[in-house]
């Protein structure tokens, strides 16, 4: 009854209590303008406007020591008086109480109040609020945007969050997941952002290049007779996918409704049929249905990280961390042959040990060192564990067994 109430009284327009907006007073139950902050909250609109960002409006308006609405509790305790931070500004910006209307969740009823803000500037403020949250979505706003971003989930299904790292001038990015919320001992998983993309690629332009699946799709999906000019459009969009840029490629991510959930063994992934006929989201997403995407998962090593292997060999890379210590150790190896390591101190000791350690991978078998080249060694091999090997067998035979090649070459 009472949320009920409740409801009535906001179709009413009527002020329901709860925090009261910056810009105005409570009085008789009843919201006024407070002419001091209503200077503020209008200086707040147009300097956004101005900036055409709620980052850097977020800094002005700490440099000009703009603070929070003040409000006293019924205990007597104070609060608010603080720096805005970004959900604050965005509440405020998209709040419709600043144009003289009530919100009772997605529904909107004209208030009783005074309207704060022209309804001009409001507008041009909403419309350049949704033209910055697409560019977030698209990622046009970002140096280098990820193509999965709010797209991918772990096996938990917790969001994993595009990261990156710099080494030297190289930036590398990631996808990680959060460590996990009971504590237990999954480890956090990271995958590099350029073999899952590719390979989501690839899965994308297979779905929408197979006229025979979205059709058969659309009719799980029970969208109604199916439209051959649609299918056709579909298999020009996929043509395309190989040589779109990320933000291309994220629309039709976006379009799709497109999903992608790292598995234990597999990359998982899913759409909305019925955006294929519109990408509205009010036609309705209820009916999600897989397709494929190439590629495997697999441990490498010992390591926390998992690496990416397509069932497609033909399109595997080398093993960067592979190759790297296989030149390594062959510049170890002719370190030690010509005697250039100093001695005398524990330092150049432990050097030595370490040369002797990586030389030892310079005696590898040569199709062992091809394969890593190549990169068409075992999915599970990493440098790490190689490193970490003791003596390293005589026999050719005996290290491809130790290294998990299946067969020894005719």
């Amino acid at each position: 009854r009472v949320r009920d109430k409740v409801a009535a009284s906001k179709r009413k327009g009527m002020w329901m209590g709860g925090s009261v907006p910056l810009g105005y007073d409570v009085l008789d139950r009843k919201l006024v303008i407070n002419r001091d902050e209503a200077a503020t909250v209008l200086l707040i609109f147009r300097r956004y406007l101005e900036l055409g960002s709620v980052r850097e409006l977020l800094t002005a308006l700490a440099a000009g020591g703009m603070r929070t609405k003040i409000q006293t509790l019924r205990d007597g305790r104070r609060r608010g008086g603080i720096i805005f931070s970004r959900a604050a500004l965005y509440w405020l910006l998209k709040n419709p109480v600043y144009i003289g209307q009530v919100r009772h969740h997605k529904a909107v009823y004209e208030g009783q109040h005074e309207p704060l803000v022209p309804i001009e500037l409001w507008e041009q403020v909403q419309a350049s609020l949704a033209e910055n949250g697409t560019q977030r979505q698209l990622g046009t706003n970002a140096a280098e945007p990820s193509l999965l971003a709010g797209r991918i989930n772990d096996a938990e299904g917790r969001p994993m969050i595009a990261s990156h790292a710099k080494k030297g001038p190289r930036r590398y990015r990631y996808y990680i997941s959060p460590p996990s919320d009971q504590g237990g001992d999954r480890k956090t998983l990271r995958l590099p952002a350029g073999e899952v993309e590719a390979l989501v690629r690839q899965g994308l332009t297979a779905l929408l290049s197979d006229g025979g699946k979205l059709a058969g799709d659309l009719e799980a999906a029970d969208a109604g007779p199916v439209d051959l000019e649609m299918i056709a459009r579909h298999s020009l969009t996929a043509a395309r996918i190989a040589d779109m840029s990320i933000t291309e490629l994220r629309r039709v991510l976006l379009d799709l409704d497109a999903r992608i959930a790292v598995e234990d063994q597999r990359l998982g992934a899913s759409y909305a049929p019925r955006r294929l006929i519109s990408p509205d989201p009010s036609v309705g997403d209820e009916t999600r249905l897989p397709f494929s995407v190439p590629g495997v998962l697999t441990r490498q090593g010992h390591e926390a990280r998992l690496v990416l292997v397509t069932d497609q060999p033909g399109r595997r890379r080398p093993n960067a961390r592979l190759v790297a210590l296989l030149v390594r150790s062959f510049a170890a190896r002719r370190m030690l042959l010509h005697d250039r390591v100093p001695a005398g101190t524990p330092a150049a000791q432990t050097r030595k040990s370490h040369l002797c350690r990586l030389a030892r991978m310079s005696y590898l078998a040569p199709d062992i060192v091809q394969a890593i080249f190549d990169g068409t060694q075992p999915p599970t091999l990493g440098a790490t564990q190689m490193l970490r090997t003791g003596e390293l067998p005589v026999s050719w035979a005996e290290q491809r067994r130790l290294f998990g090649f299946r067969s020894s070459p005719n």
